[in-house]
């Protein structure tokens, strides 16, 4: 049996039973485990934050967050410095991966050595590639013609500034985030948990042809002040959204590994029960997707789509979904009535019978 995880903890029965098929001679199988990262995330190196390392890694820590993918933009006048002297592997126990944001041509480069090179965006993607990293597109929003971005890894799903200037359009959000401020402020970024519907409509698209990874991008800069008051620091940013991997070892090489592979998964944790897990399994019979949840049954509310089309929703006291048709299939986890707010979303599976 092959298994695929939306979402999972360790991987204890797979890696059972592909180590009881495994050659003598085969290197032992290593369970999966889940590590909890933040991607996108801006400090002092960046031209629009002052934020230190040292500040990062306690709000990692106080947020329980295993590694932290640092996508500075490049220095002016000398670009490799953050790459220089940022930090890397682990810290206090927490995994620090160096990158870069590109401006302008909507990329991040995680997992760099140097400074990324190239004239168009294919050709940047080509050198993160060069240097072992990987390349994400980030502000999908933003890009107009996707043809030179295609080869890259994967692309944000979500990104947390993305979501803050849709919703600043909206009448009432203002007055309400200013509520929650004064309410609730650990919850004030609960107020960003929407998807933009064409982000995830080209997510689909583009997974019908090839595995393209989704991430969270979290865009933290803990750069927002008002009257003395720091409206986005980072533990509260790290707090509510982040990134899985399904890795071997807590590495450099096994995170990177993880996304190109997509064993990945996009968690707004500060809402998402503990627990949440949806396991995509193929066998010589077919395949099958259970959803699991701690939750009391009246709570669930996952869906699965099969590319990019929603299925009929899972009756309360089953939640096995039998996958019979060949397709793209993925899954999310919301609250009853949240339409695009869900509260987890997985990379996809393919079934090819």
């Amino acid at each position: 049996m092959e298994c695929y995880h939306g979402l999972v903890r360790i991987v204890l029965p797979a890696a059972l039973l592909l180590a009881s098929c495994a050659s003598p001679e085969a290197a032992p199988f290593r369970p999966l485990r889940d590590f909890r990262g933040i991607i996108h995330c801006h400090s002092k190196y960046s031209h629009d934050s002052k934020g230190t390392y040292e500040e990062i890694l306690a709000a990692a820590r106080a947020a329980k967050v295993d590694f932290i993918c640092i996508t500075d933009h490049p220095p002016k006048g000398d670009r490799g410095l953050s790459l220089r002297e940022g930090w890397t592997g682990l810290h206090d126990g927490v995994l620090f991966i160096q990158g870069h944001e590109l401006a302008g041509v909507n990329l991040l480069g995680i997992g760099l050595r140097e400074p990324v090179e190239g004239d168009t965006p294919d050709g940047k993607i080509r050198h993160v590639h060069a240097q072992g990293g990987v390349a994400i597109v980030s502000h999908p929003e933003e890009v107009k013609d996707w043809e030179p971005y295609l080869g890259a890894d994967g692309m944000e799903v979500y990104n947390v500034h993305a979501a803050l200037k849709g919703k600043q359009k909206e009448p009432g959000f203002i007055p309400a985030a200013l509520k929650r401020l004064r309410e609730a402020p650990d919850r004030v970024f609960d107020l960003l948990r929407d998807l933009d519907p064409a982000v995830i409509a080209k997510w689909d698209e583009i997974n019908r042809t090839r595995p393209f990874t989704g991430i969270a991008g979290n865009d933290s800069h803990q750069n927002v002040n008002f009257m003395g008051v720091q409206l986005d620091p980072y533990e509260r940013a790290f707090r509510f959204v982040s990134t899985h991997v399904l890795a071997e070892e807590l590495t450099e090489a096994a995170v990177l590994r993880a996304l190109r592979e997509g064993r990945a998964y996009v968690r707004f944790d500060s809402a998402c029960p503990d627990g949440v897990r949806a396991v995509f399994s193929k066998d010589a019979d077919g395949a099958s997707v259970d959803f699991e949840s701690p939750a009391l049954p009246e709570y669930h509310d996952f869906q699965l789509f099969r590319d990019g089309q929603i299925l009929p929703k899972l009756p309360h006291d089953g939640l096995r979904y039998v996958i019979a048709q060949p397709g793209v299939y993925r899954a999310t986890y919301g609250l009853p009535g949240s339409g695009s707010a869900p509260l987890y979303l997985s990379n996809p599976f393919r079934y090819r019978p």
